[in-house]
């Protein structure tokens, strides 16, 4: 039987040895973490830059006063009319005389109006639904806050959706007049780009 001393000298020696084994292993891990952490944010970072730049040349470019994407879920399940539906600006760019949506519009539950504007968006095969602010019903969600912001025409966009959500581009003007053929090109571009973000990233 061994002696508590050679037990302690025998640990002592596998431990240095697992030590060294490990130090290695640990460090490796390290840097593969730290370089796929700093890709993910060097991805979502670049990401975020061009959507919201898609977004501010829709507005610079166009007669729109305001582009905003939107997501909305319905818990866990797809968007559909019959169910609880919120709706949650992701990305915005408004002109000085527009009020901006921001925190106005966070998990905001919709109206059976507004769900089936969305189940029409779904649906149409071009992917884009013109909203006519007089033509809302009287004291409906989306008639009281278009009025609210001066708002007499909107478009909105599909950009991507997956079993959960929605995420669609609603473009806000203060002018009922219809979009030029340049505006329309213009916005068919940044459309494109927006949809390819979105769908590679699942977001």
């Amino acid at each position: 039987m061994y002696s508590p001393e050679i037990i302690a000298a025998i640990l002592g020696f596998s431990g240095v040895i697992i030590t060294r084994a490990l130090v290695p292993l640990i460090a490796y891990w390290w840097q593969a973490s730290r370089s796929r952490y700093q890709n993910y944010f060097k991805s979502t970072f670049h990401d975020f830059q061009e959507t919201q730049s898609a977004l501010e040349h829709i507005r610079n470019t166009t007669t729109a006063d305001r582009a905003v994407i939107l997501k909305t879920e319905n818990n866990g399940g797809r968007p559909k009319v019959g169910t609880p539906i919120y709706s949650t600006v992701m990305y915005e760019s408004s002109n000085i005389k527009t009020p901006t949506l921001g925190q106005r519009w966070e998990k905001q539950l919709i109206d059976s109006e507004y769900a089936t504007i969305l189940g029409a968006l779904l649906s149409d095969a071009a992917g884009e639904i013109i909203i006519e602010v007089e033509g809302l019903e009287k004291d409906s969600l989306l008639k009281n806050l278009y009025l609210r912001d001066g708002i007499k025409r909107s478009k909105l966009f599909f950009i991507s959706a997956k079993e959960n959500y929605l995420v669609y581009l609603s473009i806000n003007m203060t002018h009922g007049e219809p979009l030029e053929a340049f505006e329309k090109d213009i916005i068919r571009e940044e459309v494109s780009k927006l949809q390819k973000i979105f769908n590679r990233n699942g977001d």
